[in-house]
């Protein structure tokens, strides 16, 4: 018995998936799945002969320069169902000057989407509802390369030094009774000089004043004027803000699809003073980031030289822990010993 050929064939191109099943898309119902891919189509094939599922091989009547960038196909054998076939082309073979030969594979997840049923499975890895910055920080293990620095900037907050002059007296040649300096108890007393012509002069003067007392004069030095301290059990604060506006581009130009690389470690503010470092690693909540840093500055008692604490890191777009905490610190080095430079 003859039975006219009725079988649909089309040709789709810029299909998403591949034979790797590496993706593959959820559809809600047969009808939207069937609207997506003919959606793809390129080109249409009507009454043609019964198409064999296993087979995987076809022949259509196209020059095979026309088809080459089609990656998947879809046929229906109308004459013995209305079910679609999904298939990943993986050849196109010219066989004359209007036949083409097609080695195609079936695609298994999308033929039969609707004919089986997941049971209980373990997720790897899911789409998510929602891509807010800093909403997902769980680490990706992945090689992050050279890191490119977008800006650098230096604070001014060192920038101004002073004299200072520690010894067992005072400025009115007085000997010292001990007292806190910064938080920092000391048995000397710590007389400040601007870092100045003039200044210098008035710390040569003081120190040559003190006559019979002149081996009371422990140490001099260089400190930032930002962290002179007059006599008390707090350490002296300074609160630094340093506003950056972070635009993330791709090669393209076009900016990240997956708003995780935002944050840490593909993205990060990094606070520096040789050998001390840290990185402020899950603070990027917000593309218009504001980060601010509180700066306790005291005498540390290390050969009577001081040493700058600088921390911790506060977030204006989220705190993170309490006011003060020095899980994150710079120990800075130590600041210049001025005391072979003056008599």
């Amino acid at each position: 018995m003859y039975i006219e050929p009725n079988t649909t064939i089309r040709l789709l191109k810029n299909c998403p998936l591949d034979n790797t099943y590496d993706h593959t898309i959820w559809f809600a119902d047969k009808s939207s799945q069937t609207s997506y891919f003919r959606g793809l189509t390129k080109y249409v094939l009507s009454e043609q002969t019964y198409q064999r599922v296993n087979k995987g091989r076809m022949r259509v009547q196209y020059k095979a320069d026309d088809i080459y960038d089609c990656n998947y196909l879809m046929f229906q054998n109308s004459n013995y169902g209305s079910k679609w076939f999904y298939a990943f082309i993986k050849s196109v073979e010219y066989v004359n000057n209007i036949t083409s030969e097609i080695e195609f594979e079936i695609d298994v997840m999308q033929t039969w989407f609707f004919d089986y049923t997941l049971g209980e499975c373990f997720v790897e890895r899911e789409h998510t509802g929602s891509d807010k910055i800093g909403e997902h920080t769980v680490p990706e293990k992945l090689e992050v390369g050279d890191y490119i620095i977008g800006a650098a900037e230096a604070s001014d907050v060192l920038s101004d030094m002073s004299i200072v002059v520690a010894a067992t007296f005072n400025s009115a040649y007085q000997d010292a009774k001990g007292s806190y300096f910064g938080g920092i108890f000391s048995g000397l007393y710590y007389t400040v000089f601007p870092n100045t012509a003039n200044g210098a002069k008035e710390a040569q003067d003081f120190i040559n004043g003190a006559g019979t007392k002149i081996d009371g004069v422990v140490s001099v030095f260089l400190m930032p004027t930002a962290m002179v301290t007059v006599d008390g059990k707090d350490p002296k604060k300074r609160e630094v803000s340093v506003a950056r506006t972070y635009n993330l581009t791709r090669v393209d130009g076009s900016p990240p699809k997956n708003n995780k690389l935002y944050t840490y470690p593909y993205n990060f503010l990094y606070v520096t003073e040789t050998p001390s470092s840290f990185p402020v690693t899950s603070s990027l909540y917000n593309v218009n980031f504001c980060p601010s840093f509180n700066w306790i500055f005291v005498f540390f008692p290390v050969y009577n030289i001081p040493v700058l604490i600088s921390g911790p890191f506060i977030s204006s777009n989220k705190a993170i822990g309490s006011s003060f905490s020095f899980l994150n610190l710079i120990m800075f080095s130590v600041f210049s010993d001025c005391s072979s430079q003056l008599p």
